[in-house]
């Protein structure tokens, strides 16, 4: 799917609204507990690092949606999305090539 059109769809769902709830800079982190986890590294609404699979993955792109409501972000293997939903909850969509699709529920680390 198209990242800008992910993003849209992000935006209109209202993770725009909730994006007045803060940035989403800082270090979020989750997954553990299912052996998938994840560390995701924000600066200036950007990700500058993305932990997965025992590896800090090389981001290539990250655009933000303005409010920071949502953050998409590409590494060479796939593309993800960090997003803080309509009740302030914060998850990564995360699309790996050959994989399933995964979402899972971070926090402030």
């Amino acid at each position: 799917m198209n990242r800008m059109l992910v993003l849209s769809v992000l935006f209109a769902l209202g993770f725009g609204a909730a994006a007045a709830a803060g940035t989403l800079d800082g270090t979020w982190a989750g997954g553990w507990e299912t052996g998938d986890g994840v560390q995701i590294i924000v600066v200036g609404d950007r990700v500058i690092g993305f932990y997965r699979g025992d590896d800090y993955l090389t981001v290539e792109r990250s655009v933000s949606v303005p409010g920071g409501g949502a953050i998409d972000f590409t590494w060479p293997s796939g593309e993800a999305v960090l997003a803080r939903d309509a009740k302030g909850e914060v998850r990564v969509t995360i699309r790996a090539k050959g994989k399933t699709e995964e979402i899972i529920p971070v926090k402030r680390d």
